[in-house]
């Protein structure tokens, strides 16, 4: 699969999410297929937790190839006290997964400071597409989700 492809598959499989804070929805692709994915939902689990944790319900082993692929770049915190505080930040759970490549759609200014530091420290590339109807769209479907402006990107 081609990203283009693959991004098409993560905006439909963002239509089964719910989630009122901005939907996302990631992937991991090996060998160009997809061998898991998630969602964001409203009981605070992000796409990219979603997605390792689909890969272990399927007894995956997640190898150094996998790519990541999700519509927003990866959070580096999460909300104290938040719902989803307990599944911790996206950025440790890709790095403790073992994922070395992730591609995303588009930034979030409120995703934390040090995504791109710490992704480097760890020897996982960060590869934001070059393409801006996929940037677009995940931008959209986010800002289209939020029912408190104020979340928008």
């Amino acid at each position: 699969m081609k990203d283009q492809e693959i991004f098409d598959h993560l905006f439909k499989l963002a239509s089964y999410s719910e989630d009122k804070k901005g939907i996302v929805s990631a992937c991991l692709v090996r060998n160009g297929e997809i061998i898991a994915e998630g969602f964001s939902n409203n009981e605070g689990w992000h796409a990219e937790y979603a997605a390792i944790k689909d890969a272990e319900a399927k007894n995956i082993t997640i190898s150094n190839e996998d790519i990541m692929y999700t519509t927003i770049i990866p959070c580096a915190k999460r909300t104290p006290g938040g719902p989803g505080e307990k599944y911790g930040d996206c950025v440790t759970n890709i790095i403790n997964a073992g994922i070395k490549h992730v591609v995303y759609g588009t930034d979030n200014a409120k995703s934390g400071s040090g995504v791109e530091k710490r992704f480097e420290e760890a020897g996982v590339m960060l590869t934001k597409t070059a393409e801006e109807n996929i940037t677009e769209e995940s931008r959209k479907i986010f800002n289209e989700s939020c029912v408190d402006p104020n979340d928008r990107i």
